[in-house]
């Protein structure tokens, strides 16, 4: 049977080891019986005792797709107890549907409190479905990332930095959270920080992720706010090459970057290298806004 290569990656937080014990139990039999062993990861591993999560680092396999099959199902089990986080799968060369992102789909109030919130386009309702659920479990990373950045949006800065230190005390390694603190960092003045930042969660974000190249954007911003122009060039150039076969990709801020990317090389000139001479230097265009 052909095997097709596949990439998985993420995390779901079940809140406490005993959520995870009973998952063990019940997993258990459920890989002996019904995927007949057939089953990507040795349970042990991935949920060791005494865990609170399942963290699943970035890995290439090659799976048939019974053994596909086997995986989603398997997440999909676990997602039924996880109360945040989520599980990305990704099928590489597939043409339909190459991407599966698992998340929590218990009855939990946690969990359905940010779903709603999510889906509410009524900012002032959005918070308070937030606030609910974060009542509801204080560590729930995904919803103390989405408050910060409500808070971020309305310029109470401090307040994100609150929740996004928060965020990453349970998790030190959510993406979204560390894009998040960058941008809130960059917002204070504090570029060097926000650089640092960036970096991280670039490392702990993978090409195949829109997140990825939110912080390359970020960083691109930076670079160019700060005169940096060979770095930004690089940074968007990078951007714009990945655009061109994800043409969905920053949709948002297409324009932008290519207007930036434009200037950056004006400024560079045939040389490659900015020159800061007396003549008067042409108006910098709109810099786009990196959204976490």
């Amino acid at each position: 049977m052909q095997a097709t290569r596949v990439i998985f990656k993420g995390k779901f937080d079940f809140g406490s080891p005993e959520t995870v014990s009973r998952i063990v139990r019940l997993l258990e039999p459920r890989i002996l019986n019904l995927y007949k062993s057939d089953f990507p990861w040795k349970l042990e591993e991935l949920l060791p005792e005494g865990a609170e999560k399942v963290i699943i680092r970035p890995e290439s396999m090659h799976l048939t797709d019974r053994t596909w099959k086997h995986a989603i199902d398997g997440l999909e089990f676990m997602a039924q107890f996880a109360l945040c986080g989520e599980v990305m799968a990704f099928q590489l060369g597939a043409t339909k549907k190459p991407g599966v992102v698992v998340r929590p789909i218990s009855e939990k109030a946690a969990v359905i409190l940010y779903i709603h919130a999510m889906e509410s386009d009524d900012m002032g309702n959005r918070r308070d479905l937030l606030n609910q659920a974060i009542d509801k479990y204080p560590a729930h990373c995904d919803a103390l990332v989405a408050r910060a950045q409500l808070e971020m949006d309305t310029d109470q800065l401090q307040e994100a930095l609150v929740d996004l230190d928060r965020a990453l005390a349970r998790d030190a390694e959510h993406s979204g959270a560390l894009l998040a603190y960058a941008r809130c960092k960059y917002s204070l003045g504090e570029s060097k920080e926000a650089l640092a930042v960036l970096a991280k969660t670039m490392k702990y974000s993978m090409p195949l992720e829109d997140i990825h190249w939110r912080a390359r954007h970020l960083k691109a911003v930076i670079y160019q706010a700060n005169e940096e122009y060979a770095l930004a060039v690089k940074e968007l150039k990078a951007l714009l090459t990945r655009m061109d076969t994800r043409p969905k990709l920053l949709a948002d801020v297409k324009k932008e970057i290519r207007n930036a990317y434009s200037f950056c090389q004006e400024q560079l000139g045939e040389s490659g290298t900015f020159t800061n001479d007396a003549s008067p230097k042409p108006k910098q265009p709109r810099l786009a806004k990196a959204t976490a």
